[in-house]
């Protein structure tokens, strides 16, 4: 896989679940390493077709960071990672949109089963 994918999705996943399931915690738990690993799972399982390109397109979004605030995604903190966000929510191009939605949708879903006790597994 491309070396900046795995971070790009961890950091990405951490900014959703602060921002859109009410987490506030900045630190790392089994929660969220639990959820990260749910949604690299759900990538894995793509078709081939669809694999490669979503995985070549999170890279791009965690790159055009270093456009934006000159550093990557990963290395954002939360608050500068969601305007990066937020700056491809608006972009004219609805692939830009469809990725975060994308990436929002399984992460809120992974987040509450986990929070209410169910097997992401």
């Amino acid at each position: 896989m491309l070396p900046t994918f795995t971070p790009t999705v961890s950091a990405l996943a951490y900014s959703i679940v602060r921002t859109r399931c009410g987490d506030a915690s900045p630190l790392a738990d089994d929660r969220h390493n639990r959820v990260t690993r749910y949604v690299l799972a759900q990538h894995a399982g793509m078709p081939d077709y669809l694999r490669l390109p979503f995985a070549a397109l999170t890279v791009v979004f965690g790159l055009s960071a270093l456009a934006l605030t000159g550093r990557t995604f990963r290395a954002l903190p939360h608050e500068r990672r969601w305007r990066v966000v937020e700056t491809w929510r608006r972009l004219p191009v609805s692939f830009a949109r469809d990725l975060l939605r994308f990436y929002e949708g399984v992460v809120v879903f992974a987040w509450f089963t986990v929070e209410h006790g169910g097997d992401l597994d």
